[in-house]
């Protein structure tokens, strides 16, 4: 039984990086280092949410999560839930800065997804919001490029061409990136007394691509064992990032590499800071299994059973807009009624 996740070394190359990958794929979770993302941009990004999150509340609240109709903004203690568990945690969440859709009864309900960012400002210091709004652009076009180089490793361990893997993204490829922080326990008893877990996020799958997560030094990352369950820390690795398998990478793999269940714990002494990269397909591509190498495919790999309850869509829209509805119902009640059945699946199917 590992005790760690494995390491991908990015300054390998060749045959000895592939087979180092395809380990990290078989766990459904891993380490990447030697990135080429710069440190102080990680750093910087670190330190100004903080800066974001000591705000007072009127100003956070000023773009609250419910004000946007395309699932961006901030969300405070308490307002996402997680398998319709509380969430113990604040957020400020961003996508790519795309200019609305025009929707009418006919329009693909992924189209919902585009629309601009909510971005933050200060009362003390008018200074600060161009200075945060600059450096979380930088670190969106930083992780990006490594996305795109983790999509071309990728295709070649699946046997896939890098375009054709590549054109699921092609034009505007579905970003999001959650800075979070999970206050420490005595805070999250004081802010959510009547809670019923004290999770800083329960267990779950994401539900795109892959996720790259920037953590500090707190930890309470965990990762389950595709095969015996357990439950394996994330320690902090100071320069890496986590890698998170999403629904999508196992739509495309026919479920051979599953999309890995994870959670965070409450810290007890301290609060916690993650920056959650998710790079996914644009919200109308549509990912289909593709045949797997016999080289991969002559090792199955045992897998915990699936939740019956959550359906994984090829559609990628489709396959977001399940798990940001569920996430986040307030945001469907004040601007998408239509997609009600999304938020609350358990009692349509009760009801039925």
């Amino acid at each position: 039984m590992p005790e760690q996740l494995p390491i991908v070394d990015l300054s390998l190359s060749g045959r000895e990086l592939l087979d180092s990958l395809l380990i990290g794929l078989e766990f459904g979770a891993f380490y990447v280092s030697n990135h080429g993302v710069p440190q102080e941009l990680c750093t910087g990004i670190m330190s100004e949410m903080e800066v974001f999150f000591a705000l007072p509340e009127e100003d956070k609240k000023e773009i609250a999560f419910v004000k946007s109709p395309h699932w961006r903004g901030y969300a405070g203690v308490g307002a996402e839930t997680t398998d319709y568990k509380t969430d113990v945690r604040e957020q400020i969440e961003f996508g790519l800065e795309l200019p609305a859709k025009e929707i009418n009864s006919n329009s693909p309900t992924h189209q919902r997804l585009h629309g601009p960012n909510q971005w933050p400002s200060s009362t003390q210091d008018p200074n600060w919001g161009p200075k945060f709004r600059d450096i979380v652009t930088q670190y969106t076009t930083q992780l990006k490029l490594l996305s795109e180089r983790l999509l071309v490793l990728l295709a070649q361990v699946v046997g896939m061409a890098p375009e054709q893997m590549l054109a699921h993204f092609v034009d505007e490829p579905h970003v999001r990136m959650k800075l979070v922080r999970y206050p420490k326990l005595s805070e999250a008893e004081h802010s959510l007394p009547n809670v019923e877990s004290l999770f800083g996020v329960g267990p779950h799958k994401d539900y795109g691509f892959f996720g790259l997560l920037l953590q500090d030094d707190v930890g309470g990352l965990q990762y389950q064992h595709n095969v015996m369950g357990q439950w394996i820390d994330a320690q902090p690795i100071p320069g890496t990032f986590v890698v998170t398998l999403g629904e999508m990478i196992e739509a495309l793999t026919d479920r051979h590499f599953p999309a890995t269940v994870h959670r965070v714990l409450v810290p007890r002494n301290s609060s916690r800071q993650s920056v959650n990269f998710f790079y996914c397909p644009r919200p109308d591509a549509v990912v289909s299994p593709i045949p797997l190498p016999i080289s991969i495919t002559k090792t199955p790999i045992a897998q915990l059973d699936g939740d019956p309850n959550n359906v994984i869509y090829n559609a990628y829209g489709e396959n977001a807009l399940k798990g940001m509805c569920r996430s986040h119902p307030d945001v469907v009640q004040a601007h998408h009624p239509d997609l009600l059945h999304l938020a609350f699946p358990q009692s349509n199917t009760q009801s039925a």
